[in-house]
């Protein structure tokens, strides 16, 4: 865990660096993409907007994983929605609510929304190793020291951040040289592939914030798991439309 460097006298805490660090990624690439295909003549304006719902979803679903009782105090610190406390899925989830609005309001074709798809998976990816070097999101305590575990709460753990990182960005090199423009099968695939990435990850995750069901399931896997239904359901339905022309 290194939660911060000494740079020029000051601390530079990496995680919020590793934050802005994948915004600023995902900006510069999808802004690229937007350019070389002329997708949204307000491409900014659009950004923005997945920015703050993205950001608005991550820390209501994280007062959701909350115990009760911390819910109001976590609230009402300013630092708290202005610093760290993030839940990805809740920030996935607010970003769809807020492409669904656009999509319905303006009559935007979902598929527009491609050119985003490369930038959430490396984006993410350097999150994800903000999230290795702040120490959360830890993985399962292992019985010994290996060359891949590193110490953090008591304990040798397995390095589930930059396992998912990794993943992520492999994801993000494929799905950028299979770019497809206006693509609503594009976007699905990759709510297909992160839903079996981060049901597969979750099985190392040693940290109980994240919340587990039964002793059996985390919060995460189960709305993995929906997306992967939502993705066969639309997949079974878009063939058998395919099969009755």
């Amino acid at each position: 865990m290194i939660p911060f460097i000494t740079l020029f006298g000051e601390k530079l805490f990496l995680y919020p660096f590793m934050m802005g660090a994948a915004w600023g990624v995902g900006y510069h690439i999808s802004k690229s993409l937007n350019q070389k295909y002329h997708v949204f003549k307000n491409f900014n304006w659009i950004f923005l907007g997945i920015f703050i719902s993205s950001w608005l979803g991550s820390k209501l679903f994280y007062l959701l994983s909350v115990d009760t009782n911390a819910k109001t105090s976590i609230a009402q610190n300013t630092n708290f929605w202005l610093g760290g406390g993030f839940v990805f899925y809740g920030g996935l989830i607010g970003g769809i609510i807020f492409i669904a609005l656009m999509t319905w309001k303006f009559k935007v074709d979902i598929g527009d929304f491609s050119i985003f798809i490369p930038s959430i998976l490396l984006g993410h990816a350097i999150g994800r190793i903000g999230c290795f070097l702040a120490g959360c999101c830890y993985g399962v305590e292992l019985e010994h020291e290996y060359f891949f575990s590193h110490y953090l709460h008591g304990a040798e753990r397995f390095p589930v951040q930059l396992l998912e990182a990794i993943a992520l960005v492999i994801g993000g090199w494929y799905f950028l040289r299979r770019f497809q423009i206006r693509s609503f099968e594009y976007v699905m695939n990759y709510f297909f592939f992160y839903a079996l990435v981060r049901f597969m990850t979750e099985l190392w995750r040693g940290d109980s914030f994240r919340g587990i069901w039964f002793d059996l399931i985390s919060t995460s896997q189960i709305i993995a798991a929906v997306f992967v239904f939502v993705f066969l359901f639309w997949k079974v339905k878009t063939l058998n439309k395919i099969s009755n022309r």
